[in-house]
């Protein structure tokens, strides 16, 4: 199975989730401050290793400071694996909440993962973007977000070109529980 068959197969099943993370699928996290965001990267690193990697969370993917790159500044995706047998990375993910008005929000976090591969030297295989809302709504400006991604922008000056693996992206969505909020669903929405 591919990364991204293990991965979707995982969101699908949720039972890494329900296995090791009991307050994500059954007790409940309250929907304060970055409680859901820290639970949920905890649970992404956490996945990597069941799936034969090491995950790290907040992790920068360091270039020399004279590096066309560095110049775009410091690009801290949420979690990243790294293959065990070479310390290569090869994912990248960012875990966002998304609000109506978050449109500049979930684009800049895109843009992050672009510029993650970019200075990965290209070995990231895939990269995410996991959006979560507390209701079923797809936004459409997610789809439009990721036009950066697709052809390319600038950031301070500098082209940033298109990365050259796939973006997936997901939906989360949360429901209500006694104690807070649970994992209702992992949706695969689509690639780019």
């Amino acid at each position: 199975m591919s990364l991204v068959e293990t991965l979707v197969s995982e969101f699908t099943s949720r039972r890494v989730l329900a296995e090791q993370f009991l307050m994500l699928a059954q007790h409940g996290i309250p929907d304060a401050d970055l409680t859901i965001h820290s639970h949920f990267l905890s649970y992404l690193a956490a996945l990597a290793h069941p799936l034969g990697y090491s995950g790290v969370v907040e992790c920068p993917l360091p270039v020399e400071s004279d590096h066309r790159w560095a110049k775009l500044g410091e690009v801290r995706p949420d979690v990243v694996w790294f293959d065990r047998a070479d310390n290569a990375p090869v994912a990248a993910f960012e875990f966002e909440r998304f609000e109506r008005g978050d449109e500049a929000k979930l684009r800049s976090k895109i843009e992050n993962l672009d510029i993650a591969f970019l200075r990965s030297n290209g070995r990231l295989q895939l990269t995410a973007l996991i959006y979560w809302v507390r209701s079923g709504i797809a936004p459409q400006a997610v789809h439009e977000a990721t036009v950066g991604y697709r052809t390319g922008f600038v950031r301070r000056g500098i082209h940033v070109p298109p990365a050259q693996c796939p973006l997936y992206v997901f939906k989360c969505t949360w429901r209500k529980v006694e104690n807070g909020l649970v994992v209702s669903d992992i949706l695969h929405v689509e690639v780019f």
